[in-house]
């Protein structure tokens, strides 16, 4: 018996109603994979079935929590026609539960597979930045022990941010998803890619602009780490000045575009 394979099986009850309906029609069938046993499977369904759907807000409220951080792609899906509410229904919400996954994650992801072109890279950008101040927010009380330690580190490896991502997109998303945080759904998307780069800010705000190529190669080089020697070898390779190259990643080491690793 598992009691978080319980759990996992009732909140996906209470949210998809279909689901609830095949667990109660054939619950072997329906829980096939899950991590519940046959007594639990009885314990299921020996309640009235309307006890699982008294909360009649519990689907509009996780979804008004999805919409605030993906709020382009959901603008977008839903210009589309897209019902949102649909999302609770899919594999992957019923797999992220099971595989206790981050729900804003498998919503993007969903919303890239069940829409247009254009809402599946604007999902791309924002799952991204879900993660992104997720795993910031994660690290803050790590950097912020260890502010002392760091200052002094005679460490020389270097690494991208994680107040940072550098993804790749089609040409033009960012100029929808500043439109469309702007309350307007416009735009369309090109059949070439370019990299671009995420940052959230210390007032928890995101940014993204289009990196230039030079600076794209650099941060592929930082990766997870990696000498800070090579960073200044790899500025020059890609045309800076040798006297200019230490300077510049300094500068991108002060601004949290990369970090000691």
């Amino acid at each position: 018996m598992s009691a978080a394979g319980l759990q996992r099986v009732i909140v996906r009850m209470m949210f998809d109603p279909a689901f609830r309906d095949a667990v109660y029609g054939a619950p072997e069938r329906a829980l096939a994979g899950a991590e519940v046993s046959e007594i639990e499977r009885g314990w299921l369904v020996a309640r009235d079935r309307r006890a699982y759907a008294t909360d009649v807000t519990r689907q509009a409220r996780a979804l008004l929590a999805l919409e605030e951080e993906l709020p382009a792609a959901c603008a977008w899906a839903r210009a589309q026609g897209v019902t949102l509410e649909a999302f609770f229904g899919s594999g992957k919400f019923h797999g992220c539960v099971e595989g206790r996954g981050l729900m804003v994650l498998a919503f993007a992801e969903w919303l890239a597979a069940n829409a247009g072109v254009e809402v599946g890279e604007l999902a791309r950008v924002e799952g991204e930045l879900a993660w992104l101040r997720r795993s910031t927010s994660t690290s803050t009380s790590t950097s912020t022990s260890t502010s002392t330690s760091t200052s002094t580190s005679t460490s020389t490896r270097l690494r991208v941010g994680r107040r940072v991502r550098v993804v790749r997109v089609r040409v033009g998303v960012l100029e929808m998803w500043a439109a469309a945080r702007e309350g307007r759904v416009v735009g369309s998307v090109g059949e070439g890619e370019v990299e671009v780069l995420l940052e959230r800010g210390e007032d928890g705000g995101c940014t993204g602009e289009v990196l230039e190529s030079g600076l794209a190669a650099l941060l592929r080089v930082a990766g997870d780490g990696v000498e800070r020697a090579a960073l200044v070898e790899e500025v020059v390779r890609q045309g800076g000045e040798p006297a200019e190259a230490e300077d510049i990643v300094g500068g991108l080491l002060a601004s949290g575009v990369l970090e000691r690793a």
